[in-house]
């Protein structure tokens, strides 16, 4: 019994070991998952591919010669490219923007769209259950409250 009790014991401290050393990787990779995450789940390429197309990409790439700039002045690279020397904040950059272009393929391979969201109101007519009235209703009642700050849109009497 005291065997059983130490090997879940050892078996408990294991566990949290293994916790910690995935909590200290994905601390250590946050920024690159929240990269990932952001072009393979939130960026639609089914718009984003005609953009780089007519032209999106100058941009694109100017910014990246940016922050590649940037990195190089800062001597930013990631972890594996520091015998790259000097090239290695370019080399990061160039990742990245592989990285980028590698989401928006898997999204289109297996179709992971993100779901859309709409900004825009709808219209007054464009209500659920609600439409326009008809004139011969407007006529028997009064003419049409189109008081906006409350949004009703009844008949006034």
């Amino acid at each position: 019994m005291t065997e059983l009790l130490q090997v879940l014991r050892d078996l408990s401290f294991d566990f949290l070991r293994l916790l910690l050393v995935l909590a200290n990787l994905i601390m250590r990779y946050a920024l690159l998952l929240g990269w990932l995450a952001w072009w393979l789940g939130l960026v639609d390429w089914r718009e984003f591919w005609p953009v780089l197309r007519r032209g999106g990409w100058v941009p694109l790439v100017l910014g990246f010669g940016l922050v590649s700039y940037l990195a190089w002045l800062l001597g930013i690279a990631l972890p594996g490219a520091t015998e790259l020397g000097a090239l290695a904040p370019i080399a990061t950059c160039l990742a990245l923007l592989a990285s980028v272009l590698l989401c928006g393929w898997l999204q289109t391979v297996f179709a992971w769209y993100p779901v859309e969201i709409s900004f825009e109101t709808p219209g007054q007519s464009e209500h659920v259950g609600h439409g326009p009235l008809p004139t011969s209703h407007v006529a028997e009642h009064g003419e049409k409250d189109n008081d906006w700050a409350t949004g009703s849109g009844h008949t006034v009497h």
